[in-house]
């Protein structure tokens, strides 16, 4: 069977935006936002968007859901980017989004994201003489765990194949997460 010139170019226009969107932002805005998203989700407060209050998890599944429509999109550049196109205000009703921690007062998500922003830099900052290794550094992972975001395991081995002096480990979900 032919296929058609129209199915063909349908085609190829789908791969072509399917391989854009797979490109996203830089590395390091990708660990920032999945940061922010884990954070989202670790909280365990409460989200008000479109007129209705919703739980972490759910906040996080629409902000990652609206996050990959917009790197789709091209949208997303920064971390800057994805709090202020993605969890800061509804793109469907135009309010700002907000968020309310262990029944405290709601406050705006941008500036909520944009702190906890602010701590994740400073924590993961690393002198210049230990730049390198991974994005994230050992710092975030830090962060992650005490967050309760994150169990790490550190493992070190001659037998892993690394150079000597550096470690592998794992992220998980700690238990009942």
């Amino acid at each position: 069977m032919k296929m058609s010139s129209l199915a063909f170019g349908a085609i190829a226009s789908a791969l072509f935006v399917a391989c854009a969107a797979a490109a996203g932002p830089d590395a390091s805005v990708q660990v920032e936002v999945d940061f922010l998203l884990g954070f989202v989700e670790g909280s365990g407060c409460d989200f008000y968007r479109n007129g209705t209050w919703h739980g972490a998890a759910a906040a996080r599944a629409h902000l990652q859901d609206k996050y990959l429509i917009l790197v789709g999109r091209k949208a997303i550049h920064t971390t800057e980017d994805f709090i202020d196109k993605v969890a800061s205000v509804s793109s469907f009703s135009g309010e700002p989004y907000q968020v309310r921690c262990k029944g405290g007062n709601a406050t705006g998500s941008g500036q909520w994201l944009r702190d906890e922003l602010g701590r994740f830099r400073t924590f993961n900052k690393k002198p210049a003489s230990s730049r390198g290794g991974s994005e994230a550094g050992w710092p975030a992972l830090a962060l992650l765990a005490q967050r309760g975001l994150a169990g790490v395991h550190v493992v070190e081995s001659p037998s892993d194949g690394l150079p000597r002096g550096t470690a592998s480990f794992s992220v998980s979900r700690p238990s009942g997460s």
